[in-house]
């Protein structure tokens, strides 16, 4: 139920949802098969200029301050009669700004976090998504988390979510200014085009503003460093801690000889003076470390509340501390607010305050009490949400200036901004529209989840997980993990009147309310189970494979999608092309007869550019329509051959997928493909969302900017142009790392259409292992002198190809002068559930210290670059009895990396035979190696770690510079 407050007398609410134009005329947008959209640029380009101008952002972010320490809320028909419920409150917090956007803007008086810890809090608040969504569910890691390389894999998260300042920087070209608390290491990998986070306390990089060379000690660089002074220090005159005179509590602050709060916010007001000098919008992340510890007023401001509290320790001055930082906050705000009316920017600068969580200040020292933050309760969880906008926020104007009671959540705040710009945001945004009333009175229900401190592991959260909560209609479910308690139910506010019942949360009702807490917990499971990453998951596989064969009259396979729902995204399949200027189309069929010859569900092609002729690859036909997939629904693909027949080769092995069988038209050993039980090689791509890529073109001066918000994330991206609708060359890719792609093109075509997409050509893939019990050896010294890319091995393998450096060449020898360190590798990714053995045998000449070859497990970069610089697990032989000999290494970033283990195992002139052996039988997390010296274990199941499982991609042999070594033999198996 909507429920408002209207502090302007005389003026209903709005019923408008819509702020701006749902699409601007310089936005473009439409959908096109298989993820592809097309649009023509010349007839729009004179429109384009005529785009309304773009508002300003600022969010303000308070820091550790409890729900009812505001004035505003203090306010009749707001929070007083739910404040009074608790007379220890001290009714003094002195908020005159704040109070200003509360009141002259749309204020969400029962706001919420889903989260009561600052870092995980604020990545909620800049992605729109939940903790166990973007996985960065605490401030540090366990045992160590305050160094860098512990740090580092939390802090990618954000490069991989659509993070509000990259979406307006790519979407619409916004630049944007970061300050304040900043957990996620340089302001850059928030997509924020400027800013004083820099992960340094160094004052080689501290703002231009700031001149001592000396940082305070409650600015760590993992906090935000440098930007933690903002707001709390004079930037101007280098004050630390400025000092008030004692303040007449009826005069305020403008008192002579007062500290101009202007001055603690130089670079924010700098960095808005620059934007409106060059009309150019702007976003800034304005979050003071305030009030947050140490709680350090300045002594006249201090005086002022120990004047006004009487609290039990008027020695230490806890509460006049806290609440005179409350103050400081404040000042910093309205100075904010001051010089956005002074530049005349202030009707079209939205303005969002929130708090990162709550806090409850402890009677005998500077720290939070219980049920505050960290907390499941509204006193670690409610912040109110505050959005002002005057030129659309106003008596008799789109929306009415008001105060709603109806919950609302930090994660709204994303797509409240973007709908405001005419944007949609990513599917993995849960949130809504505060500025659409519809939208606010629609929702029931909202939901948190909150964990330990310490994160144990970014890739499954749940392992720290402690509560998840749920509010509805007045009632609120805090659901405990096992070992973290019993569920407590508490009925917070009438929800018919509104009237505060429990706001306190003194009375747990869980016992008494059987019903209730089981539908709330059903609620909260539902929630927290439903998948809503843009990942495509991959399903029903069959990964590798052994034989090649030609498509002939078509080839398919059937298979039995995989428990649980999703949306068919993409079949992936292995070709290899082997005729220039070939179209391919892949159907989805319902089943006729066993075979996929029945109806037509949907299909994708790819056309002869995106093909590479003789390599064997990995390709995706990806759908423009997902088909929504069901359990033990039997379909299947059929590969159509291009009209002019042949031109493509279909790789294949004996039955490894158990939910269905290859089709070919053709007979395999004398029998139909499916009674000799063979699988393409293949996969199945699932999405969560049924939506397709999304493309907007915009002009930029003397070209065209494209963006496209993508149905996937971490696929590559590719954009394609036409000027007749027929030809696609393309033009570039771009990561997708977030599933928001961008291209600027110049404008040199009267008429262009594009599109992009995210099928076509994957990864080199060797037709050799993981399939189970098959060998691939490599003689060579087998006389033939064949340069490694043109290597057909000993065993049959379907022609599989080596890449390598031009300059590593021919066989056993590895002579012709070849470049130190190169290298010539196979692609191989392996699996759980497998041993793999990976073993050369190496002659070795006279002892060379300058001399070995090197081989093992290497990361998935495509660069040839030296085994050592891209091993994840490799070994090496050096036949010099005062130097390390044989040596394994893991390493997962490139470099020397740990020596795991070394010895003088064999020296001078003969052979040695090395095997490193990878098991993953025991699952991800539980990988192991043994390193094998002619037989003898040097190392045996030493734990992998787990960072590395993930970078293995291809195997390799390199060598130095000189041709004293020779490899024998080369061979990869699997059990």
């Amino acid at each position: 139920m909507l429920q408002t407050l209207s502090p302007v007398p005389g003026h209903t609410s709005n019923t408008l949802p819509n702020l701006i134009a749902s699409k601007p005329i310089s936005d473009f947008s439409t959908h096109v098969r298989r993820a592809v959209l097309c649009a023509m640029v010349a007839p729009m380009l004179s429109s384009l200029s005529a785009a309304p101008a773009r508002p300003n952002v600022i969010f303000i972010l308070g820091d550790d301050q409890a729900w009812w320490d505001y004035s505003f809320m203090r306010q009749p028909g707001v929070e007083a009669d739910a404040i009074a419920l608790d007379p220890s409150i001290y009714p003094v917090a002195n908020t005159p700004a704040i109070d200003r956007l509360a009141n002259q803007g749309l204020t969400f008086v029962q706001g919420y976090s889903p989260v009561s810890l600052c870092r995980p809090s604020l990545m909620s608040m800049v992605t729109g998504t939940y903790p166990h969504q973007h996985r960065v569910t605490g401030n540090d890691f366990v045992g160590g988390g305050n160094s860098a390389i512990d740090d580092s894999y939390m802090e990618q998260r954000v490069t991989i979510m659509q993070s509000l300042p990259r979406i307006l920087a790519k979407r619409l070209g916004y630049v944007s200014f970061q300050t304040g608390k900043w957990w996620e290491g340089d302001y850059a990998n928030g997509g924020f085009t400027s800013g004083d986070t820099r992960n340094s306390v160094s004052p080689g990089v501290r703002p231009s503003q700031w001149a001592p060379t000396t940082i305070p000690g409650y600015a760590p660089a993992r906090h935000g460093d440098w930007g933690l002074m903002i707001g709390r220090v004079d930037y101007v005159n280098g004050v630390q801690n400025p000092v008030l005179p004692k303040l007449d509590p009826l005069v305020g602050p403008q008192v002579p000889g007062a500290v101009s709060y202007a001055n603690t916010v130089t670079p924010v007001t700098d960095f808005i003076d620059t934007q409106v000098a060059a009309k150019q919008p702007f976003l800034v992340w304005y979050a003071p470390f305030l009030p947050h510890t140490p709680h350090d007023p300045p002594a006249g401001l201090l005086a002022k509340y120990d004047d006004l509290v009487a609290e039990p320790n008027e020695t230490g001055d806890y509460f006049a501390k806290y609440y005179a930082n409350i103050e400081r906050l404040d000042g910093g705000i309205g100075a904010i607010m001051d010089h956005l009316e002074a530049k005349g920017i202030a009707g079209n600068t939205i303005v969002v305050f929130i708090g990162d969580n709550g806090w409850i200040n402890n009677t005998n020292a500077s720290s939070y009490a219980a049920k505050s933050k960290r907390s499941p309760y509204d006193g670690g969880v409610r912040t109110p949400i505050l959005v002002y906008w005057p030129d659309k926020i106003k008596p008799r104007g789109p929306v009415e200036p008001q105060m709603i009671k109806t919950p609302a959540s930090t994660i709204d705040l994303v797509p409240t901004v973007l709908a405001a710009m005419g944007l949609e945001p990513s599917p993995e945004v849960r949130g809504i529209n505060l500025l659409d009333p519809a939208a606010v009175a629609a929702r029931d229900t909202l939901f948190g989840d909150i964990y330990q401190h310490d994160v144990e592991s970014v890739d499954n959260p749940a392992r720290t997980l402690i509560w998840r909560w749920a509010r509805r209609d007045g009632w609120k479910l805090i659901l405990p993990e096992p070992g973290f308690g019993n569920p407590e139910l508490y009925h917070l506010y009438d929800g018919s009147s509104g009237a505060p019942v429990d706001p306190f949360e003194t009375n747990n009702l869980a016992t008494s309310n059987p019903n209730l807490v089981n539908s709330l917990t059903a609620s909260i499971t539902g929630w927290y189970d439903e998948d809503k990453g843009l990942e495509w998951r991959t399903a029903a596989s069959q990964p590798s494979a052994n034989t090649l064969a030609p498509l002939g009259n078509g080839a398919g396979q059937t298979w039995t999608p995989s428990s649980g729902t999703g949306y068919l995204a993409a079949v992936n399949v292995v070709l290899k092309p082997t005729s220039p200027s070939q179209a391919l189309t892949l159907e989805v069929r319902e089943l006729a007869g066993g075979q996929p010859t029945g109806a037509l569900l949907a299909s994708s092609s790819l056309s002869s550019v995106e093909f590479i002729q003789n390599e064997i690859r990995w390709y995706s036909f990806a759908f423009p329509n997902r088909i929504p997939l069901t359990p033990d629904r039997e379909i299947g693909f059929r590969l159509v051959p291009p009209p002019a027949g042949g031109g493509f080769e279909v790789a294949y092995a004996p039955g490894g997928y158990a939910g269905g069988h290859m089709t070919y038209e053709e007979l395999i050993d004398t029998r139909p493909a499916t009674d000799a039980a063979f699988d393409l090689a293949f996969n199945v791509s699932l999405s969560n969302y049924a939506i397709d890529s999304k493309l907007r073109i915009r002009k930029d001066g003397a070209s065209v900017h494209l963006d496209a918000l993508m149905n996937v994330k971490q696929i590559p991206a590719r954009l394609f142009s036409s000027r007749d609708l027929a030809s696609w060359p393309p033009l570039a890719t771009d990561p997708n790392l977030d599933g928001l792609s961008a291209w600027d093109v110049p404008i040199n075509k009267p008429r262009e259409f594009f599109r992009v997409n995210v099928g076509g050509a994957g990864p080199l893939v060797a037709v050799v292992p993981p399939s189970a019990g098959t060998t691939y050896t490599e003689n060579f010294n087998n006389g033939t002198g064949a340069a490694l890319n043109n290597v057909t091995p000993d065993t049959t393998t379907g022609g599989a190809k080596w890449t390598a450096e031009t300059a590593f060449r021919d066989n056993g020898a590895i002579n012709g002068t070849p470049a130190f360190g190169a290298t010539a590798y196979l692609p191989f990714v392996p699996e759980n559930g497998h041993t793999y053995r990976l073993s050369a045998v190496i002659q070795q000449t006279a002892t060379n210290a300058d001399t070995w070859l090197s081989f093992g497990f290497l990361t998935k970069s495509t660069s040839t670059a030296s085994v050592i610089g891209n091993g994840v697990i490799w070994a090496l032989t050096r036949n010099l009895s005062t130097n390390t000999n044989q040596v394994p290494h893991q390493n997962a970033a490139g470099g020397t990396g740990p020596q795991a283990e070394k010895g003088d195992y064999v020296t001078g002139a003969g052979t040695v035979a090395m095997s490193l052996v990878l098991d993953t039988t025991g699952g991800s997390g539980n990988w192991k190696y043994s390193w094998i010296v002619n037989g003898s274990a040097k190392i045996a199941g030493r734990a992998l770690p787990s960072a590395y499982e993930t970078a293995i991609g291809r195997v390799g042999i390199g060598n130095n510079s000189t041709p004293d070594h020779t490899f024998t033999s080369f061979t990869l198996t699997t059990d």
